[in-house]
């Protein structure tokens, strides 16, 4: 239920799982700088904080509540960055402790939320922490040419360019007082407020003081999700000597409105061209190649991009991007594999089936359906799945375009 004051604090009844949760959620706009500051105080924050002014006396706080497990990070969506913070713990029901109790949940997580501690021992550490982890992408060449391309194709919106990676040089230059500027900021932004737990009266009353500390009111719902088209079309290729070639192909395809839920058409062809043994490339790929390679397929539809990747020996690069291509033709000439189409449907279903079972899922789904503004029951996303139909899949494929192609060799 909604907070009856409230508006963006929405408690759900927690009649499944033994364990509940707390999430607080910031809509900030999408920036290079962004989007670096809030990877590095998700790093600082999930350290310590002013209360639990020590790594160790954070992670012993989170231990003393059952192992409360603790998870700060940004996510990108669209021309938004959704900050999350989120708190799964046990709850005080399955406990015969009559010192735990959501009081105690609640003062920790708001303290760790709500008093970042800015210092610079801890931020250097934090700084080190993610250019170890900067490195480690960038030894996987599958990275550094998923990096490469969104570059390409952001080539004219900047903003959008380090969706995967932070910026090493934004990175280097932070000062203490652009990250205490940014909580600040954050702390202004529009916000959602999600729970799940057995009592929802009892966490309402307790939780009101808490749910107001923030100084936003404004509304968490962003109607602009869908980012619009700047890309000039590429096909450029680099020499890195690797082994294999990186082959990515972006199309951008055209939203259709008429559909109860656009994204639906996108998610499906997705996986009827790849990401699984039974997808239609990876089995046109093994019979005309000879070989078993993964293909994978990334649907961003707050981008209207659909992007297909795989590695294949250098030799066969232009055998692979033919294999793509002719993929989609077929498709726009009406020929179906009625196997595969089918398969990706019921995969999708599946995953969606799955949704009920795991928590952070559904806390994540409440996140994604209030910022777009639009929602669901997993039965009814079950059903759009099921009524989609062959000539939906080929009038979406008549509306994709490819407009960009990028391999690292």
């Amino acid at each position: 239920m909604r907070s009856k004051d409230l508006g963006n604090v929405v408690i759900e009844q927690n009649n499944k799982f033994k364990t509940g949760c707390i999430g607080c959620f910031f809509r900030l706009d999408l920036t290079p700088k962004n989007i670096t500051i809030s990877t590095l105080l998700a790093e600082v924050q999930s350290l310590l904080s002013e209360k639990y002014n020590t790594i160790n006396r954070q992670s012993k706080r989170l231990s003393s509540l059952y192992d409360a497990s603790l998870q700060i990070f940004p996510e990108i969506n669209g021309n938004s960055i959704v900050m999350s913070y989120m708190l799964n713990f046990i709850e005080p029901r399955e406990i015969l402790d009559p010192e735990y109790d959501y009081a105690k949940i609640m003062e920790t997580f708001f303290s760790i939320v709500h008093r970042p501690l800015i210092d610079e021992k801890v931020v250097n550490l934090a700084k080190s922490t993610l250019h170890s982890n900067i490195r480690d992408f960038f030894e996987l060449p599958e990275n550094r040419a998923l990096h490469q391309f969104m570059k390409l194709w952001f080539k004219n919106q900047p903003n959008y360019q380090y969706v995967n990676v932070v910026n090493r040089d934004i990175l280097d230059q932070l000062s203490l007082e652009d990250i205490q500027d940014f909580v600040k900021l954050l702390f202004k932004s529009p916000l959602m407020i999600y729970g799940q737990v057995a009592d929802t009266n009892l966490f309402n009353k307790i939780g009101h003081s808490y749910f107001n500390i923030f100084k936003s009111k404004a509304d968490f719902v962003n109607p602009q999700l869908v980012v619009d088209r700047d890309i000039d079309t590429f096909d450029e290729s680099s020499d890195a000597q690797y082994e294999q070639a990186q082959v990515l192909m972006g199309y951008f395809y055209n939203h259709i409105q008429s559909m109860p839920r656009p994204w639906i058409g996108p998610l499906i062809m997705s996986y009827y061209l790849a990401n699984t043994e039974s997808s239609i490339l990876f089995k046109k790929v093994r019979e005309q190649l000879g070989a078993t390679y993964g293909v994978d397929a990334f649907n961003d539809e707050n981008h209207s991009l659909l992007l297909i990747r795989t590695g294949v020996n250098k030799n066969q690069v232009k055998q692979v991007k033919e294999i793509i291509q002719g993929c989609l033709s077929d498709l726009v000439c009406g020929l179906v594999d009625q196997e595969a189409f089918d398969h990706s449907k019921q995969l999708l279903i599946n995953n969606f089936n799955s949704y009920g079972d795991i928590q952070e899922s559904m806390m994540m789904k409440a996140v994604t359906e209030n910022l777009i503004g639009s929602f669901s029951t997993i039965p009814n996303m079950i059903k759009l799945i099921k009524d989609y139909t062959v000539n939906d899949l080929i009038n979406l494929a008549k509306t994709m375009q490819l407009n960009g192609s990028y391999c690292l060799l």
